[in-house]
């Protein structure tokens, strides 16, 4: 402690007369002061500390919840249509790749297996959701025949999207199939997704297995 310091603590404890009531009550005094401000520095202290764990907790709350909220709104945003068959609407289309090209559809039909006859449909709001082909093929001897449909994938299509099938993953996609034996042939469905859109085929084969000819006529 410094000569200065000693001096000034000397005169606020000591009474020049020497009275040791006035000397007892100085030092009370002294003490008092010195714990208060003991005691408000840890109360400045704990209130920093709680401040800062506060916004510790907030930002770990924001960093978890907030996420899932944004992907929860983006979830219930998202649109979807169900549709049942016999709402959809079917116009005959002349000619597919004019039709295709000025309805802005990027989609991938099969000309070479069409028998020629398509179909634009449409919901039950005459919104546009895509377009039907009829299949017709004759290939090493085995004959395919049916219809494949072409729609926007927000659409959910009963009898369609919500049949039981098998599933199997070609090429990092989800392929859902149905086959089964029909008198002399096999009958078949094939549903997946492909650039924003669900091809859906419908054949009727004498073949046991069409389902990856079908999704690589469509993908490659």
């Amino acid at each position: 402690m410094k000569d200065k310091d000693k001096k000034y603590l000397k005169a606020q404890i000591f009474d020049d007369l020497g009275n040791k009531e006035i000397t007892q009550e100085n030092c009370i005094k002294i003490l008092s002061e010195k714990n208060g401000n003991k005691k408000m520095k840890l109360n400045r202290r704990a209130l920093v500390f709680s401040t800062c764990l506060s916004l510790v907790i907030v930002a770990v709350v924001l960093a978890v919840v907030l996420p899932l909220c944004l992907r929860q709104e983006e979830k219930t945003n998202e649109k979807h249509y169900y549709l049942e068959q016999t709402e959809i609407q079917k116009y005959i289309i002349d000619n597919p790749q004019k039709f295709i090209d000025e309805s802005n559809l990027n989609i991938k039909y099969l000309p070479e297996l069409s028998s020629g006859l398509y179909n634009a449909l449409y919901d039950q709001n005459n919104i546009l959701i895509g377009m039907e082909e009829e299949i017709w093929s004759f290939d090493n001897g085995i004959i395919d025949y049916g219809f494949l449909w072409i729609y926007d994938d927000s659409y959910t299509i009963a009898g369609i999207d919500q049949t039981v099938f098998s599933v199997k993953e070609i090429d990092n996609i989800e392929v859902k199939y149905l086959s089964y034996e029909l008198g002399f042939e096999y009958a078949h469905e094939v549903l997946f997704e492909y650039n924003g859109y669900k091809y859906y085929f419908k054949l009727n084969s004498g073949s046991a297995d069409i389902v990856e000819k079908y999704f690589y006529l469509i993908t490659k």
